[in-house]
């Protein structure tokens, strides 16, 4: 038994919803009890940005941290003035603070600068400057201008014992910072990621995080004492496969990943809570909670190279690159362009791999602007109506070439991408297919510099297509005919596409319209859905006869065909695939799914023991 942590905040009169956007925050990030530790006593702090207006002084007086934004072009008296009134206050036992405003005669308060004193109308801008000094009676006080300065820190609200915290944290003028993980007076870890175990369950764990300049000055640094320490699940999907992921020591051999994490922005709408995954507690749909799996799930896998889709950018950065880095893996990401807030993600170890170059192309840019596809996007813009589909959509294709530190005659050229998931858009994944592998294509001859090293393709993701569709056939056979049937559902999709803006004009006009619900439409199989179509007759649009595709890559399927990678309540599919050289590599094992009983413990993904409504599909693979 576990506690959820939907049942935490209960008890605390709170959702974790409320808990995680309260005060503007958002993602789950949470400030529970901070306090900036006063590392430096005698020290004034001085925040002066260039293009700013204003600036501010910082310094401790009777123990206590006063931050005091004062105008740059504001003459010092009255900064030291406010200084006075700061130091002047007097906490009477019984009774409220009570301020005295005038300072003790017997106090002094200046600037000074090698033993003379600055004017007072001398503007703070130029005041407050690393060569003066202030002085409080026969106290001295040194300035620091732009000092490595913590900005904030957080931890997400949910820490679970066995699965990762890590905190979230921004600088200003730092090039690092260092961490310190404490159980009351008990220092647990200098990292940044922390584990917490067992025995520190019912515990509020403090983090310090300490800032560092380029020349490895501290700053002040600032503590977070985190929420209590509570169970997390017993056991996770993903359990019983980690008896086949040990570390793979063969410098020739290389474990590989896809896997769709589900991103944020996808499983915390209301639509997704309410149609997509009505059967996932609300707390188990939460970012803060999946990443928790997450972070005890991939480092698990002890993979070589990890491709990941929907990777919210906002997760990446805070969570998964720290998380990675410190198992030992160096990450690529790249967002999706347009205004979406997820994208692909590559991790490699980086103790087998090294890193030769990223690259990222948004597929509609690569169509339309790369003169390689000239003559392509001429055949495809005889259907205007095909064009603008694609023009829009936002996929991407991400290449990382690698090269195996075992291995100077060879390098890997890992692809990544997320394809269009529409029911009946099985035409423009073929062509967004195609575009990534002349973009791979591309990538591969432009880095072919020396005739000694030949470039191998991987090409990983979430196709988002059955096996029983083109795309599959495609990568596998290298020909697709202009008369294949998935041609044929331009004319389906693209109804479809009309009869939902007919739908919203009519919403905007008040009309009482039903809802089209492409997601009760994917419960349909796959087959079924290519074969129904739609209702309305399609000859209002203009016909698009296919075009013939070939490519010359030689891939196989490394993974096989499971009966699914992808399981929710209303669909269930082989959508993911990890394609490699047939020529160059030999598939070792294919690591093991979970069992069917398992993966329905909770009706369905995502649920409180998964994190996405896709399973990872891993491999290894033997470099020939």
């Amino acid at each position: 038994m576990y506690l959820s942590w939907g049942a935490v905040f209960r008890k605390c009169g709170v959702t974790l919803r409320e808990c995680c956007y309260k005060k503007g925050r958002h993602y789950g990030a949470i400030c529970f009890t901070v306090r900036m530790a006063e590392s430096s006593p005698l020290t004034v702090f001085v925040r002066n940005v260039a293009g700013e207006e204003d600036m501010t002084v910082s310094l401790y007086i009777n123990g206590k941290l006063r931050n005091m934004k004062r105008s740059k072009s504001e003459p010092l008296k009255k900064t030291l003035h406010r200084i006075g009134l700061s130091y002047a206050e007097k906490k009477t036992e019984g009774k409220k603070k009570q301020k005295t405003h005038v300072v003790p005669n017997d106090t002094k308060i200046k600037v000074t600068r090698e033993g003379a004193d600055v004017l007072e109308e001398t503007p703070n801008c130029e005041a407050w400057v690393g060569q003066n000094s202030l002085l409080i009676g026969t106290v001295e006080y040194s300035i620091t201008v732009n000092s490595p300065t913590v900005i904030s820190v957080s931890i997400p609200p949910c820490c679970m014992a066995g699965y990762p915290m890590i905190p979230e944290y921004q600088l200003e003028f730092a090039e690092s910072c260092e961490w310190e993980w404490f159980n009351g007076n008990e220092k647990l870890s200098s990292q940044q990621v922390f584990l917490p175990k067992d025995n520190h369950i019912g515990c509020s764990l403090t983090v310090k995080c300490i800032p560092i300049s380029k020349d490895g000055k501290q700053g002040i640094s600032m503590e977070v004492v985190a929420p209590k320490i509570v169970s997390g699940p017993a056991t996770c999907l993903s359990d019983s496969r980690y008896q086949y992921t040990s570390v793979v020591k063969d410098p020739n051999k290389f474990r590989i990943l896809s896997y769709n994490i589900l991103a944020d922005i996808y499983a915390s709408e209301p639509y997704s809570r309410d149609v997509l995954y009505p059967y996932c507690k609300p707390e188990a749909l939460e970012i803060a909670y999946r990443q928790c799996l997450l972070g005890k799930e991939l480092p698990s896998y002890n993979a070589d190279i990890l491709c990941l889709q929907e990777v919210g950018a906002r997760c990446y950065s805070s969570y998964l690159n720290p998380l990675m880095e410190h198992h030992g893996y160096q990450g690529c990401f790249q967002r999706k362009y347009g205004q979406v807030p997820e994208g692909e993600a590559v991790f490699f170890q980086a103790s087998k791999l090294i890193l030769v170059k990223a690259f990222a192309v948004s597929l509609s840019e690569f169509l339309q602007n790369d003169c390689s596809n000239t003559d392509f996007f001429q055949q495809l813009k005889t259907s205007k109506c095909l064009i603008d589909s694609l023009l829009t959509k936002h996929s991407l294709c991400q290449v990382v070439l690698l090269q195996p530190k075992s291995r100077t005659d060879v390098l890997l050229a890992v692809a990544n991408t997320h394809l269009i998931s529409h029911p009946l858009a099985d035409h423009l994944r073929l062509i967004q297919t195609e575009l990534c592998l002349r973009y791979l294509s591309k990538v591969m001859s432009e880095s072919s510099v020396d005739q000694s090293v030949e470039i191998l393709p991987i090409f990983c993701g979430d196709f988002n297509s059955c096996p029983e569709f083109a795309v599959y056939e495609y990568m596998l056979q290298g020909y697709i005919d202009y008369s294949h049937s998935d041609w044929l559902t331009h004319k389906h999709y693209e109804q479809r596409m009309a009869e939902k803006r007919e739908q919203k004009e009519a919403k905007r006009n008040g009309q009482c319209v039903g809802d089209m619900d492409d997601c009760l439409f994917q419960q349909q199989t796959a087959m079924e859905q290519r074969v129904a179509g739609c209702t309305k007759p399609t000859s209002e649009f203009d016909d698009f006869l296919g075009v013939a595709l070939h490519h010359k890559h030689s891939f196989i399927n490394a993974t096989g065909l499971p009966n699914y990678t992808n399981y929710t309540s209303g669909f269930s599919g082989t959508l993911d695939y990890i394609f490699i050289d047939k020529r160059k590599f030999t598939v070792e094992q294919v690591v093991p799914f979970p069992s069917h009983q398992d993966v329905v413990k909770h009706l369905a993904l995502p649920s409180i023991e998964h994190p996405s409504d896709h399973v990872a599909i891993i491999c290894d693979v033997v470099l020939n």
